[in-house]
């Protein structure tokens, strides 16, 4: 096959390089990124430790100024699991991305920077657990093994964790893209040309909506199913009532812990009013007084709820 019909060209901008045309479905995965320049060798990771309404500003400045400065996708990273296989998903779709800087504050509940450069310095073991990381659910469930050998083989990580000033990443996105090697924090980098394969342009299968429980029993995947459509309605309609989520009654004082931040007391209607509007997912934890001294995460609190 040639390289013509993989659908690689040489941008005419370097002409020395090999560059690819990424495929008309890049980026195949929807998240928190802008799109910049598609024949850049560098993403730059942000990570996000916050509620979805609650965003700092020096994180949207550093997507928007890494895009601004050359980054062919500069976006935010929320968890270590269905998060970074999205980040998978997007990069090997892009052959010509060849760095990724990692910056921001790491996120205390997730630890998804220490599961990030754990994935990229030892990999994942037969279940698609990240190995070496003491992040909560490290597990690639939804995302063929494949794309993860493809990443690694294709990325290297610049990894500025718990960096937030924007100049420093600025100078990081500069480097990666120069001609010669250039040194910068520690690393020698420019750009080298394209990962010599051709892209692969898959989304994420979303085998169940809690991967680091692999679950064989038909009927609990069946209950498992019934909640994730549940919750895609929640995402895309306003009229969807609570109970299709959860169909028998809650208690009604809650508790929510995100990304090592506690809020409450709420009761259900606000759960399920941010479980629709993307303010927590269904596996975040709760907390009621049934619960004793123990957090739960929302969806084990649903499936138990459905067996009643």
């Amino acid at each position: 096959m040639s390289i013509g019909e993989l659908g690689i060209d040489v941008n005419p901008a370097h002409s020395e390089l090999l560059k690819v045309k990424p495929p008309p479905e890049y980026p195949p995965e929807e998240g928190r990124y802008l799109r910049g320049n598609d024949y850049s060798p560098v993403a730059v990771v942000a990570i996000l430790a916050y509620f979805d309404f609650e965003i700092p500003e020096y994180l949207e400045n550093l997507v928007r100024i890494s895009v601004e400065t050359g980054a062919a996708l500069a976006g935010m990273l929320q968890t270590e699991n269905i998060g970074l296989e999205k980040v998978i998903a997007n990069i090997v779709a892009n052959p010509n991305i060849r760095y990724i800087i990692l910056c921001g504050k790491e996120s205390a509940g997730h630890l998804t920077g220490e599961a990030f450069a754990a994935l990229m310095k030892n990999g994942v073991d037969e279940k698609r657990n990240i190995i070496g990381t003491d992040a909560p659910h490290p597990t690639l469930y939804n995302i063929p093994m494949e794309s993860i050998d493809r990443f690694r083989k294709q990325i290297t990580l610049v990894n500025l964790l718990n960096e937030v000033y924007p100049e420093i990443i600025k100078k990081g996105v500069w480097s990666c893209y120069q001609e010669e090697p250039t040194e910068f924090m520690g690393y020698t980098v420019y750009d080298y040309g394209a990962f010599p394969e051709p892209p692969i342009c898959t989304k994420i299968t979303w085998k169940i909506t809690q991967p680091w429980t692999y679950i064989e029993d038909e009927k609990q995947l069946a209950v498992i199913r019934k909640i994730q459509e549940a919750a895609k309605k929640l995402a895309t309609s306003k009229t969807v009532s609570p109970k299709e989520l959860a169909p028998k009654e809650l208690p009604q004082t809650w508790y929510v812990f995100k990304d090592n931040l506690q809020y409450g007391p709420v009761n259900q209607s606000v759960i399920m009013e941010w479980l629709r509007d993307g303010r927590i997912t269904i596996y975040d934890f709760v907390w009621t007084q049934s619960f004793g001294s123990s957090w739960e995460r929302i969806i084990d609190v649903l499936i138990l709820n459905s067996k009643k």
